[in-house]
């Protein structure tokens, strides 16, 4: 376990010395801030809006942006730091904990570089507006944090597999495009050719296969229930039972998501010559 905390520290304060991490955070700082208080412009308030509308707001910008900024992260730890890979793997410390390590490091600098931006925002919006509400808003960051924790495993595998530089950004942007827009717009698309009696179980099928939609469903369920849900979301409901249901059968696929990929990557990995 010390040598896995070793590298991961090491990963961690590499990532944190780019200015691109501390870009990212004063980005989402100031999106949310900007979400916050032009939210209800159109309504003729001007003002910051309390949490759960702001929560309601950010979810697009979460599922635009944390993944990308993972798989950008999850590449450039492997691509960037090629050199102290081929170095460490010469050491006498099992390959499991070598991913593992890195693992942990470039998901501590997501965690950094994304809950601090939204932490600034947060704390601004209290102040303001007060702090009713605010535990909705920890968790959209939550479930953020949890979202970009797969696709830093999809980054990985990616990088482990593709070790040229240009092949895997464009690979890692391909992923992005694909679960981020393609993704809805076939299902939607789809939706066009199926029949009524198949329309609702295959809603359901497509969101449990998108770890994207996944995210999207848990964030809007804690922030307004039912109420604000898209067709797919709606459809889980009814088919399994209860919010509850959906909620907790999200995050347990989520999870999987995240777990799967990186146990991909650590097996190709293992039989890798190096």
């Amino acid at each position: 376990m010390k040598k896995i905390l070793l590298i991961a520290a090491q990963d961690l304060k590499l990532n944190l010395r780019n200015k691109w991490i501390i870009g990212v955070s004063i980005l989402f700082g100031i999106l949310t801030l900007a979400i916050a208080y032009s939210g209800m412009t159109t309504a003729g308030y001007v003002g910051f809006q309390d949490f759960r509308r702001t929560g309601a707001s950010i979810v697009s910008l979460v599922l635009y942006l944390v993944p990308i900024l993972a798989l950008m992260m999850g590449t450039y730890t492997f691509v960037s730091s090629r050199k102290y890979l081929d170095w460490i793997v010469t050491q006498p410390i099992s390959r499991w904990k070598i991913i593992l390590g890195k693992y942990l490091g470039a998901l501590g600098s997501l965690v950094v570089s994304t809950s601090a931006g939204f932490s600034v925002a947060g704390i601004i919006i209290a102040i303001q507006i007060g702090a009713d509400g605010s535990w909705r808003f920890m968790l959209v960051v939550l479930f953020a944090l949890l979202l970009g924790a797969v696709f830093l495993s999809l980054a990985f595998l990616l990088s482990i597999i593709v070790h040229r530089r240009q092949s895997s950004v464009g690979l890692s942007l391909f992923i992005w495009f694909f679960f981020v827009i393609f993704y809805d717009l076939a299902m939607f698309a789809s939706t066009v050719y199926l029949s009524h009696g198949t329309l609702k179980s295959s809603l359901l099928i497509g969101l449990l296969f998108n770890p994207v939609d996944m995210i999207r469903v848990a964030s809007l369920m804690v922030i307004g229930g039912d109420s604000i849900f898209g067709a797919a979301g709606v459809v889980a409901i009814k088919m399994l039972g209860s919010m509850g249901t959906l909620l907790t059968l999200s995050i347990i696929i989520v999870i999987g998501w995240v777990i799967t990929p990186l146990l991909i990557a650590l097996r190709i990995f293992q039989k890798q010559n190096i």
